[in-house]
């Protein structure tokens, strides 16, 4: 009788033993799932702000950007906020401000031969096409790797704003080396008083844009993109660039 009573204690002992076991392997398993939910659910609402942001100046512009989910940072966690804004990043977050997205059932006619609907930017790209405010290069090619010149971004913002009294009192010291093609583009783009230029009053405009320069601007003319209602598809005498006789209107991998 004592040796049946140990056995049955013996066995009841295993048995709660293996029902903890399995009720800590369930709670751990659901900590797991919610935990990913969680954070799935942060990205998704923009509320881990990368830490290079804080103390840039501009931080307040990009915070708000970041925050509304035009851009996403890196897979490091970070925003690089000084290097340079490729053409493939660019229409990635004016698609976003837009809400612009790809649709199955969308005709997006001929692509650029060096683009593939296998890059992360591929629909960004042909949507910013069908939209006309990216029009690509003579040779058929979209270069969504090359970095923006603050030229380029004053032509592409030129076909996203709504027109606008030309603001005459804005001048740059080295305005007499504007090349001809964007010169329409410049004096519209004025009116909205997006750039101050440098310290010596210049623009610089074959200087590449930063992330953080970009994303300020884009900040500064957010409300006035949003209230056009129809992107114009071209522009007529802005459509040659300086040195190839072409039309580009722009980074690395999902830097975005």
């Amino acid at each position: 009788m004592k040796k049946l009573s140990k056995r049955l204690l013996a066995c009841l002992l295993i048995i709660t033993m293996l029902s903890s076991n399995i009720m800590s392997s369930s709670y751990a398993s659901t900590n797991q799932i919610q935990g990913t939910s969680e954070y799935d659910i942060e990205e998704e609402m923009n509320i881990n702000l990368p830490e290079d942001i804080r103390g840039h100046w501009a931080e307040k512009e990009m915070t708000a950007m970041f925050e509304k989910g035009y851009f996403k940072g890196y897979e490091d966690g970070l925003s690089h906020p000084e290097s340079y804004i490729t053409r493939a990043q660019v229409v990635s977050m004016v698609n976003r401000l837009l809400g612009l997205s790809y649709d199955e059932s969308m005709d997006m006619g001929d692509g650029f031969n060096d683009i593939q609907e296998s890059d992360w930017f591929y629909d960004d790209v042909m949507l910013a096409k069908n939209n006309g405010y990216i029009l690509g290069y003579d040779d058929m090619s979209f270069r969504p790797n090359e970095e923006m010149t603050r030229f380029e971004i004053t032509q592409l913002l030129s076909r996203l704003l709504p027109q606008k009294e030309i603001n005459e009192n804005i001048t740059f010291t080295d305005e007499a080396y504007f090349p001809s093609w964007v010169k329409v583009a410049m004096e519209k783009v004025k009116a909205f008083q997006l750039f101050t230029g440098y310290e010596d009053v210049s623009f610089r405009g074959r200087q590449s844009m930063t992330r953080g320069e970009w994303l300020a601007v884009l900040y500064r003319c957010e409300k006035d993109i949003k209230s056009v209602t129809d992107i114009e598809e071209s522009i007529e005498n802005e459509e040659i660039t300086e040195t190839e006789n072409s039309t580009g209107t722009g980074t690395s991998n999902g830097g975005n």
